[in-house]
């Protein structure tokens, strides 16, 4: 994928600078070939008229002597062939300027072209969800340059910008997370709720119908609470709550489910577990509770 785009920015790369290019060799020919055309057209117009004057002085004075021996006078074919020499010449040397300025054009263009295809790639890479795309400093001094280090700058805030808001929804992600978690769960005895109490009794009771695996539901009570609360306290009764919680919770396997029903009842979910077993499971937490 990555030769790709480099192919492609290569080939809009050299496009470019051929066209451009191209324009100035087209420019430049056109511009050559009317100098020399009208540089030839003035230089035979001006000895043309220069010939038939010659011409014409010497047709006189070869009618004055006539009587004597010199032979008439011809115009030779010849006399413009240095001329017309020089003129290839000249329009050869053209021809050649026009190549070297249309070279000079193509590395001009490709000097001038490369830094906004480097701009266009760093817009499209960002369009495309990527940050921190830097492109190179041209330091040619111009808007180009001004260009390319406001780029850069926009492009680095915007990647602050972007790992600023990545850290936030971390955070964010985290506080929901501890706000389910707290919504689920006693605050007293750090077991799960009556809520989530519910949730999973309702989903363990259809994996039994479809599975018809065993599953045990143990309800536990504190015996006496209520007289616990009225001769010690509110307080002596949430550290008892907690206590006996805390007891229960170490003598379960880590697939049953303990949770607070409400005031001083627990519920117990036990799957895998028949009706023996979740005989032999409540004596167990009961002698646990009772030492």
């Amino acid at each position: 994928m990555e030769h790709r785009r480099v192919w492609h920015s290569k080939r809009r790369f050299s496009g470019l600078a051929f066209r451009f290019s191209f324009m100035v060799f087209a420019a430049t020919l056109f511009t050559s070939l009317v100098i020399t055309w009208v540089s030839v057209h003035s230089i035979q117009t001006l000895l043309r008229g220069e010939l038939e004057q010659t011409s014409h002085e010497l047709s006189v004075l070869d009618s004055e002597r006539s009587n004597l021996w010199y032979p008439s006078r011809e115009q030779d074919p010849t006399a413009l062939a240095p001329i017309r020499a020089s003129l290839r010449r000249t329009l050869g040397i053209n021809l050649l300027a026009v190549l070297l300025a249309s070279a000079g054009a193509f590395v001009f263009a490709s000097w001038r072209v490369r830094p906004i295809l480097e701009l266009s790639e760093g817009a499209r890479r960002i369009s495309e969800g990527e940050t921190a795309v830097e492109v190179p400093d041209s330091g040619s001094g111009d808007e180009v340059q001004v260009l390319a280090r406001t780029f850069n700058q926009m492009s680095m805030r915007l990647h602050r910008s972007r790992l600023d808001l990545e850290s936030r929804n971390d955070e964010l992600r985290r506080a929901n997370e501890a706000l389910e978690q707290l919504s689920i769960t006693d605050s007293l005895t750090r077991l799960h709720n009556h809520r989530f109490f519910q949730d999973q009794f309702a989903r363990e009771a259809k994996r039994v119908e479809r599975t018809g695996s065993p599953l045990t539901l143990v309800l536990i009570d504190i015996d006496d609470f209520k007289s616990l609360n009225d001769r010690l306290g509110h307080a002596a009764g949430d550290a008892a709550l907690a206590r006996v919680a805390a007891v229960m919770s170490g003598v379960l396997r880590e697939t049953d489910l303990l949770c607070r029903y409400g005031g001083e009842e627990f519920a117990l979910l036990s799957p895998q577990t028949d009706l023996p077993g979740g005989v032999s499971l409540a004596e167990k937490i009961r002698s646990a509770v009772a030492e």
